[in-house]
């Protein structure tokens, strides 16, 4: 996770800011967010709020009041991942669809943040 504003400009992969499913062995901003949420939980630790929220912020132009949306695919048969895709992949991980696998995770997130915290 990423702490500021100059960081958030220095990201590795600016891909890497918006969701994607399904992730594979892929990293995005929600699962990032996801096990630093879990990580508190189990570790009871405190939670980095102020990066959660950080990441809230770059997740909301993604969020609706039906849930997060897929923000990318990771999966190209053109690009660099090459190879075949199958009818439920496609169906899972339309760009622009909400996902109710990322909008659970998002939820479990804002959960552990608090009834403050709340999408749309």
């Amino acid at each position: 996770m990423v702490t500021n504003q100059t960081v958030w400009q220095n990201v590795i992969d600016k891909e890497w800011l918006k969701p994607c499913f399904p992730r594979f062995f892929e990293y995005d901003i929600l699962r990032g967010m996801s096990y630093l949420a879990e990580w508190s939980l189990r570790r009871n630790k405190a939670l980095p709020v102020g990066l959660l929220v950080e990441g809230l912020e770059r997740l909301n132009s993604l969020m609706t009041a039906e849930g997060l949306r897929v923000g990318r695919q990771v999966f190209d048969p053109q690009g660099p991942w090459g190879g075949q895709t199958f009818p439920l992949l496609e169906a899972v991980s339309g760009l622009g669809d909400v996902s109710p696998y990322l909008t659970r995770q998002l939820d479990r997130v804002l959960e552990r943040l608090g009834p403050q915290h709340a999408y749309v």
